[in-house]
């Protein structure tokens, strides 16, 4: 089991996201949004596919705090090359 703790950075960077992505002020990313939000990493959309099923891991179809972070989180290793995995939800970037 992942204990996973977002960074202060992380969290600086939910809140940039969440004060562009969610309109509705509902503290959440839908799928939509974040299709717009994520495409900006670079990433092959199979890896932000897996990145997705590994944040919303209760396929509700969006994104909460803690589901983004993780998500950023991911997406940060994925851009260092790394395999997206669970395993990485316990390590913090390098950057």
């Amino acid at each position: 089991m992942s204990s996973f703790v977002p960074t202060q950075a992380e969290l600086a960077l939910v809140n940039q996201i969440l004060a562009v992505a969610d309109t509705d002020k509902l503290n959440l990313v839908t799928g939509k949004a974040a299709v717009k939000v994520f495409e900006g990493a670079k990433l092959q959309p199979h890896v932000l596919g897996e990145i997705w099923s590994i944040s919303d891991k209760e396929n509700n179809g969006f994104l909460t705090r803690t589901g983004l972070a993780t998500a950023v989180r991911l997406i940060g290793h994925a851009q260092q090359g790394e395999t997206v995995n669970t395993d990485l939800l316990d390590r913090r970037t390098s950057h």
